[in-house]
């Protein structure tokens, strides 16, 4: 059986900027790490529109496996709660290891499945310690402030 996915990357509806995206979601990232309820929090409510109908906006399409939507770059999605929340050099403190589209994507399955019984095939993409690694290594010699170990 051949499933068939889609990549995480998703455009941002008209009217939401990357701009405004980017500074709602550490927000975002550490209510849910704080176990907040993310959808009760007036100013993540554009968050949490944004990512949920960009992930039932996927799932009307009719694929097999959706992967979660991403709204800005992977990268910084997981370096800069590595970078705040670190316990060692670049281990970040398991608490704080959260992405909260998923807390998003959790209730959107729940929803789904009680109304047509059918599970979620959700596919989640994070990155691996090599393309942070050269991410860093990247921004360092561009002249950033990074220089990887």
């Amino acid at each position: 059986m051949v499933l068939i996915d889609d990549i995480g990357s998703f455009p941002l509806p008209e009217g939401v900027s990357r701009e405004k995206f980017s500074e709602l979601y550490p927000k975002a990232q550490e209510a849910f790490a704080e176990g907040r309820k993310l959808e009760e929090l007036p100013e993540l409510e554009l968050f949490c529109s944004v990512v949920e109908s960009s992930l039932l906006a996927k799932i009307e399409t009719g694929i097999d496996v959706v992967t979660y939507p991403q709204h800005q770059d992977m990268h910084s999605q997981f370096l800069q709660p590595i970078e705040k929340h670190q316990r060692e050099p670049y281990l970040i403190q398991e608490e704080h290891a959260v992405i909260p589209e998923l807390y998003i994507a959790e209730r959107v399955a729940r929803e789904r499945y009680q109304e047509t019984g059918e599970p979620l095939r959700l596919r989640v993409c994070v990155t691996g310690a090599i393309e942070l690694y050269l991410t860093l290594r990247l921004q360092h010699l561009r002249g950033g402030s990074h220089e990887p170990g």
